[in-house]
C-alpha cells in the first residue's frame, strides 16, 4: 500500500533508525540521540559511524541499498 503524509514520515523515519541502529549498534544509537537533544553537532555525530560518512547523500543511498530487500522481497 502507497504511504503518505505522517505515516510515510514515521515509516521512514523508523526504518532509518533500524538501519543506524543495525550497523553502528547501541552505544552509537545513544551518542547520536544525547547529541540531538542537547542540541550538538549532528554531522559531527554521524562522521563517528564506521559504516558510512557524515554525508547525506551516502547515508540514503546505503539506507535505500539496506531497505530494497524489505520493499521488493521477490527481488524486483
Amino acid at each position: 500500500p502507497l504511504l503518505v503524509g505522517r505515516v510515510r514520515y514515521a515509516a521512514s523515519t523508523y526504518s532509518l533508525v533500524q538501519f543506524i541502529a543495525k550497523r553502528e549498534g547501541p552505544e552509537y544509537m545513544r551518542a547520536l540521540v544525547a547529541t540531538a537533544l542537547t542540541g550538538g553537532d549532528l554531522t559531527a555525530a554521524l562522521g563517528s559511524a564506521r559504516s558510512f560518512t557524515a554525508d547525506a547523500s551516502d547515508i540514503d543511498r546505503q539506507w535505500r541499498v539496506w531497505l530494497a530487500p524489505f520493499a521488493y522481497p521477490d527481488g524486483r
